[in-house]
């Protein structure tokens, strides 16, 4: 393009191939001519004499740009075209260089964008008064691949002359010579003929460093080629290209046996390489972010494609790097069957991401960053290796979560979010946290894993076989949008306990209405039971006192609170009726000679009036035969007790009533005790705690037993050992709640006696 103090621009346009030649002039300040393939052209004619006016007086230019004008437009004096592409090259007849950008004597801007590439094509006269030319040798060759004739301007010294001050025109026989492509480039390939530096144009085939619409392939089997690429923006020509490199789809591939074929984003964390489309990994192709410094970040690669490591984890060295996962439309994770290791991993995509295999983030210090879009794992997991309770995993939210199997690795103390859910809506996301509480599992390393998910109550997983209590209060519903499960690394717990917080957000039937009305459940993994649902109450766990953070719903920001767990199974929040007044930590019952020493312990009370101790014979006709003051209100450790003086004789139980000053009453599980004085007889008793009948034998041979329901129908009978004593599990015999009779036969005697079944 020439421009010129006429209102109007004149421009030409040239398609792709077209070979210019600018003849100089340098007495006059003139263009002699331009030539376009060997034909001198009159588009550009300037004077009289068939001259360009190139005026050092004038800013007058010519700019070879790529791109397009408007048509011709007109701002009140002037007429003027805009321009939207990039400048490729200029040429000025003025001592200081007047880029595009700055307006010319007739207004206008000439925008300078020089792109960073033309380094390759740079044409340097040496400085000298009288060579301010080059041109091209006759000798060299004009029939060659297109790499070639490209590498042949880049090669300044070898292929091209200086011209002098004289008016000789040394030039013109080669503006009559024809160029011929024989071969095309392959853009976006890497051959590596001068060093590894991704942003040396020179290392590619095109002599174009690639930008976010190439496709990137590095291989090369050349032994003499550079194969390491090393995006670094301490390289001397980052900064043209903003210090950031691009592609579009990225390949780094090998041949089946040889020397890795590397690229490398390392030692600095201001490294950056934005990948548009996919990223595959293949052959002896290798993806190397580790710059060997355990202490210091390493590069930063984004990518909105799907990544495709199709050898395995060994050929992605993730060192201390960071991997983005920002795309447009739902991104996958594939590593060939094995488990891809990520330093820091972000997920940044509304459309999630999808596992095809298993992935580790967090290394020793790395971490798993939940921006926005949920991660899909299907039969696959994500496993978080930091043992950071709070840093290991950030930004989570019901926007990004992880959908289906999370592991984390856990040290002995600590609360651990796991940010789960059982879908990909805002709807689906139940996170869960694990409290450890001097928690040692069996073996090394220690990790739990948990995963989340909804069901329809069926069978017998029905709130009408719901038995569990909670402080004396039975729950009613369990509430089916969310059930937990945490499987550990090892089932056996060798010190400490656990707990849990079980979030409220997003499941169904629960509202401020039931603010200290629901608890943590927990079962056998894979029960389809509700029968089998337990408060473990009586076992060591405790709940938050009440209105505190744990029992209350908080607008949906809280969450259902117990600890004090001793094993791992299924997790289900479920509510009761009345507030759940106590936080009893136990209640017992124990023999001792003529007495009965009743102890329980309390961790909390609110408007606690008074317990009442209830105790009942086989008939399961509880009475009351002791009241005991409460302590109103209180967060400490209670310690209660009652001597009942005058037990029964035989199997009987006991019960702890609590009776706030509303009046409003909960019970405590009842316990069971055995008292008998008489000796040489057998003995039988039921154990509500572990539903068992125990029988004492008086060893006369012949022992047999036989049970029958309330109504006289027999619905077990067998023969027993001649041992003294046998145990019978009533869960194996699928009892309902109820009264029955047992019955044990010996050589000499016959023992009857009733047992109730809660």
């Amino acid at each position: 393009m020439l421009t010129k103090e006429r209102p109007i621009i004149p421009v030409f346009f040239a398609a792709a191939g077209t070979v210019l030649c600018l003849t100089l002039n340098s007495n006059d300040d003139c263009l002699s001519s331009i030539q376009v393939n060997g034909v001198v052209s009159t588009d550009f004619t300037d004077n009289s004499s068939g001259q360009v006016n190139m005026s050092s007086a004038d800013p007058d230019a010519i700019f070879l740009m790529q791109g397009t004008f408007s048509a011709i437009q007109n701002d009140g004096t002037f007429n003027y075209r805009t321009f939207d592409g990039r400048v490729l090259g200029a040429i000025q007849s003025r001592g200081d260089f007047q880029p595009f950008s700055v307006a010319g004597n007739n207004g206008g801007e000439r925008i300078s964008r020089i792109h960073p590439d033309l380094i390759c094509l740079a044409q340097n006269t040496g400085g000298g008064s009288t060579e301010f030319y080059q041109y091209y040798l006759a000798s060299e060759d004009h029939s060659n691949t297109q790499h070639n004739l490209l590498m042949n301007i880049f090669d300044m010294p070898g292929t091209w002359v200086l011209g002098t001050g004289s008016n000789t025109i040394n030039e013109v026989p080669i503006c009559g010579d024809s160029f011929t492509v024989t071969e095309g480039v392959t853009h976006g390939e890497w051959t590596g003929e001068s060093n590894v530096d991704w942003f040396n144009c020179a290392n590619w085939e095109n002599y174009a460093v690639p930008d976010s619409t190439t496709d990137v392939i590095i291989n090369t089997d050349t032994p003499d080629k550079n194969c390491d690429i090393d995006i670094d923006t301490y390289s001397a020509t980052a900064a043209r290209y903003g210090n950031v490199a691009y592609c579009n789809n990225l390949t780094i591939q090998g041949p089946s046996t040889g020397d890795d074929k590397k690229l490398i984003i390392e030692a600095n964390n201001m490294n950056l390489l934005k990948v548009n489309g996919n990223l595959t990994i293949s052959g002896y192709g290798l993806l190397d972010m580790d710059d060997g410094n355990p202490g210091s970040l390493d590069g930063t690669l984004q990518i909105k494609g799907n990544w495709d490591n199709q050898v395995g984890e060994a050929q992605f060295e993730e060192g201390n790097g960071s991997i983005e996962f920002n795309g447009d439309i739902q991104q996958q994770i594939s590593a060939n069957g094995a488990a891809e290791i990520f330093y820091n991993l972000e997920v940044d995509n509304s459309a999630g991401v999808l596992l095809n295999d298993d992935i580790e983030v967090g290394g020793i210090t790395g971490a798993l960053t939940l921006t926005d879009g949920v991660i899909t794992t299907g039969s696959q997991k994500v496993y978080v290796t930091n043992i950071s309770a709070a840093s290991a995993i950030t930004g989570y939210s019901e926007s990004s979560y992880v959908n289906g199997n999370l592991r984390r690795k856990i040290l002995s103390n600590g609360t651990y979010p796991f940010p789960v859910g059982d879908g990909t809506t805002t709807g689906n996301y139940k996170r869960m946290n694990v409290i450890a509480s001097g928690l040692d599992l069996s073996g090394s390393p220690d990790y739990l894993e948990v995963k989340v998910e909804s069901f329809t109550e069926s069978g017998n997983d029905i709130d009408a076989n719901l038995v569990a209590t909670q402080s004396g209060s039975l729950l009613t519903n369990a509430l089916e949008s969310g059930l937990w499960t945490v499987t550990p690394s090892n089932s056996t717990i060798s010190a400490g306990t656990w707990g849990a917080q079980l979030y409220v957000q997003n499941i169904s039937n629960l509202s401020a209405s039931d603010d200290n009305k629901f608890t943590v459940l927990k079962r056998t993994t894979g029960s389809t039971d509700y029968a089998d649902w337990d408060s473990f109450d009586d076992d060591g766990t405790s709940i938050p006192s009440e209105n505190t953070a744990g029992r209350i719903y908080d607008s949906g920001d809280g969450y259902a609170e117990k600890t004090g767990f001793t094993s791992f199974s299924e997790l289900i929040i479920a509510k009761s009726p009345v507030v759940l007044p106590i936080n009893l930590l136990d209640f017992s019952a124990q023999v001792n000679n003529d007495v009965v020493n009743l102890d329980w312990i309390t961790l909390s009370e609110e408007n606690n009036n008074y317990f009442t101790i209830e105790r009942s014979g086989t008939d399961g006709d509880f009475k009351e035969i002791a009241r005991i003051q409460g302590a109103d209100n209180s967060n400490d450790k209670l310690y209660y007790n009652h001597i009942d003086k005058k037990p029964l004789q035989g199997c009987s139980y006991y019960r702890l009533k609590q009776t706030d000053y509303d009046e409003t009453s909960t019970y405590s599980k009842p316990v069971t005790i055995y008292f008998n004085h008489m000796t040489n007889e057998n003995k039988v008793y039921y154990s509500n705690e572990n539903r068992q009948l125990h029988l004492y034998l008086n060893n006369n041979g012949n022992n047999n037993v036989q049970i029958y329901s309330s109504d006289g129908k027999m619905i077990y009978s067998s023969p027993l050992s001649d041992n003294d004593t046998s145990t019978i599990s009533v869960s194996d015999l699928n009892l309902s709640k109820g009264v029955y009779i047992v019955k044990v036969f010996s050589n000499t005697e016959t023992t009857s006696t009733k047992f109730v079944v809660y």
